[in-house]
């Protein structure tokens, strides 16, 4: 009797312990920071959150901005913090490649490899694009 007493209240605290946190992280956005871009602009980054201003932030939504972002092949890394009602997604881009050089290589010119490459290239542009979208829903 005494263990059913005992098991009872301390399933209930935690519980109360629980919701007290999800209530915690819970919150009204009032404004979204972006930091940590280069290359890319944040109007980009905005068209893909799957989250605005005015709309309440939660664990659930949490996720869903990250695989959001993530989904598009833009980033490394992805931290979101919160500063009073003010969401702020902390971003690490991809390195991005600016020059290639073909160097030693004999069979193939240099355009037929340029052309291999520009053709790759747009495949899978075209592929991460298509996953993106896919995967992203507006709420």
């Amino acid at each position: 009797m005494i263990f059913r007493v005992f098991k009872t209240l301390v399933l209930t605290g935690a519980l109360l312990l629980f919701a007290s946190n999800v209530h915690a992280a819970s919150f009204v956005i009032e404004d979204i920071e972006l930091e940590g871009l280069g290359r890319i602009e944040a109007g980009t980054v905005f068209t893909y959150l799957p989250i605005q201003v005015g709309d309440r932030f939660t664990d659930e939504r949490s996720a869903e901005i990250v695989g959001a972002l993530y989904g598009t092949g833009f980033f490394s890394d992805i931290t979101l913090r919160r500063r009073g009602d003010v969401l702020i997604v902390v971003l690490e881009e991809r390195p991005a490649i600016s020059d290639i050089t073909f160097d030693g290589n004999e069979d193939i010119s240099d355009e037929d490899l340029t052309e291999a490459l520009a053709a790759w290239r747009s495949r899978a542009a075209a592929s991460s694009t298509a996953r993106c979208w896919s995967g992203w829903s507006r709420s």
